[in-house]
């Protein structure tokens, strides 16, 4: 499986990069929002990692043009922001789940139900 990571904290993104390919996947990652929305658009990926909080385009902007340009890769928006009006503006610029800052990788591994 190929994703993408949208994430401009580059320590978040060395992370995610290195545990996803300890879990198998093949990973691009990008620091901003613009090169986020061009890759999306350019490859297949089979899912899509997208910070919310991202330069140039923002991650719900980037997963809002995804989906105008009938791209349909599942999105899962990363951010710190955690209130419930901040996952609904995520939910409703078309992404397909929400995980919230800090977070284990750990507990994701084995089902995101911690």
């Amino acid at each position: 499986m190929r994703l993408l990571v949208a994430e401009d904290e580059p320590r978040m993104a060395e992370l995610l990069r290195r545990g996803l390919r300890e879990e198998g996947y093949s990973v691009d990652v990008t620091a901003g929002g613009t090169d986020a929305l061009w890759l999306g658009k350019e490859v297949d990926y089979d899912a899509i990692v997208l910070d919310v909080m991202l330069p140039g385009l923002d991650g719900l902007e980037v997963c809002r043009q995804l989906r105008q340009h009938d791209r349909w890769t599942p999105v899962i928006m990363l951010t710190a922001r955690t209130g419930v009006a901040d996952r609904v503006r995520g939910l409703d610029a078309g992404a397909d789940d929400y995980l919230a800052k800090p977070f284990s990788l750990w507990s994701c591994r084995h089902g995101c139900a911690h």
